[in-house]
This record gives C-alpha cells, sequence and structure tokens, in this order.
C-alpha cells in the first residue's frame, strides 16, 4: 500500500486517511493520538501500556469521546478523524486506547477496535 498523506496520523492504515477524515472500515480504524484535559487524578493511577475504555458522553448537546479507566474518565479524545471515530461508535463499534507515553500531564494513546457491540 502506498503511503497517506504525510500529515494524516500514522495508524495501521494510515494508507486509508484522506483529507484528514478515514475512509477505512470501522474495523481498520486506528489513530495515536494525546488525552485533551486529562483528569490529575485518574491519569496518576495509569502506567504505560494501560488499556483504556473509548465512548462517547454526551455534554451540554455536544458528543465528546472520553478515555475512562475503572469508571472515572481520563480525558477527552480528539484524533485527526473524530467524525469517523464517533460515528463507528454510534454504530456498535467498540475501541480501545492503548497508553503509549506518559509524562506529567501529557499522555499519548493508541485507538484500536476491539469489537461490536
Amino acid at each position: 500500500m502506498g503511503g497517506g498523506g504525510n500529515s494524516a496520523p500514522r495508524g495501521s492504515n494510515s494508507s486509508d486517511f484522506s483529507g484528514g477524515e478515514f475512509s477505512g472500515s470501522c474495523e481498520e480504524y486506528s489513530a495515536t493520538t494525546n488525552i485533551c484535559s486529562p483528569n490529575s487524578d485518574a491519569l496518576s493511577s495509569i502506567n504505560i501500556g494501560a488499556e483504556l475504555t473509548i465512548d462517547i458522553q454526551k455534554t451540554d448537546n455536544r458528543e465528546i469521546v472520553v478515555v475512562i479507566n475503572d469508571d472515572v474518565i481520563v480525558g477527552s479524545l480528539l484524533p485527526h478523524s473524530i467524525g469517523k471515530l464517533k460515528d463507528c461508535i454510534r454504530k456498535g463499534n467498540r475501541y480501545s486506547a492503548k497508553v503509549l507515553k506518559k509524562e506529567g500531564a501529557m499522555c499519548n494513546v493508541s485507538i484500536y477496535w476491539v469489537g461490536k457491540n
């Protein structure tokens, strides 16, 4: 497969990114991003390699993609292709985020598909 645009997230299927939005199937979706607005207490208990649950939370008529550890929201996610991720979750797909790197309040995760409801 040829490479996608250089500005695309480097997921396992990065060649399927076009114009910033993922064009592959929900099962193929993957991305790497940082956790936004982290909850410092929740983040402090997470180690590299931890698997976090991803879900959509509705707040003030907005949908926010959140990462959860032990029923506590750790923060939100804004991957480059957030629209596709939200659409796939709404269709019953489930995703996890694996912690790749953690430095202070910065936490980098890899998003990947884990199954369908």
